[in-house]
């Protein structure tokens, strides 16, 4: 799926939906639920999978906070778990 067809479920510009997948932006709620909606799936699975990925991360050494003056890590994580709700349903 492209970042075109993304932001365009989303209503908005293919760049500020690039600006979300990179954490530069934070993600709205209805924002994750319409992705989960395009996706065919939940924002609890999408979520899980944003556990199961920062899990992995701290594992390699990489800290992870939740305040985005000192890291964009969060909007990084639910787009590694939008990435990841990708693969398993281009793999089933």
């Amino acid at each position: 799926m492209h970042q075109e067809a993304m932001a365009r479920a989303l209503g908005i510009s293919q760049s500020a939906y690039s600006r979300l997948e990179q954490g530069q932006s934070a993600m709205s709620v209805t924002q994750l639920r319409l992705i989960a909606d395009h996706l065919g799936t939940t924002p609890d699975f999408l979520l899980q999978h944003t556990r199961q990925y920062a899990d992995q991360l701290r594992a390699q050494g990489v800290v992870i906070t939740d305040n985005k003056q000192e890291s964009p890590a969060g909007g990084v994580l639910i787009a590694l778990g939008i990435l990841a709700a990708l693969f398993a349903a281009a793999n089933s």
